[in-house]
């Protein structure tokens, strides 16, 4: 009986074990990543931005409200060279969530 008790208590201590660091393991700072590029803005069903790097691979460029707000809009960069900051999105595509934006040549103030 005793060997019962103490295996219940074995399983329910490797249990909590087992939960704590699940739960720990997806607390794991995002990673970033520095891009640098042509930025587009692209038209067509609705606005969205591009990075197009000297590979010629393109990058969807995901922009908040906030950053853009920060840039006084986004589109003063259009067509310039860029060095880009941001979050590495999971897709099917190449996407960023973008953390910091400026032009290379400083004509734009970064954000």
């Amino acid at each position: 009986m005793a060997d019962s008790a103490l295996m219940r208590l074995v399983v329910l201590i490797v249990l909590a074990f087992v939960t704590a660091c699940g739960a720990t393991a997806g607390s794991a700072p995002p990673e970033t990543v520095s891009l640098a590029g042509w930025f587009h803005v692209v038209w067509n069903v609705g606005v969205h931005f591009e990075l197009l790097d000297d590979r010629g691979r393109t990058v969807t460029l995901e922009i908040d409200e906030d950053l853009a707000r920060r840039c006084s809009g986004v589109r003063a960069f259009n067509r310039k060279r860029v060095l880009i900051t941001g979050e590495p999105l999971r897709g099917p595509a190449a996407a960023v969530r973008v953390l910091s934006i400026q032009a290379e040549d400083g004509s734009v103030p970064p954000c």
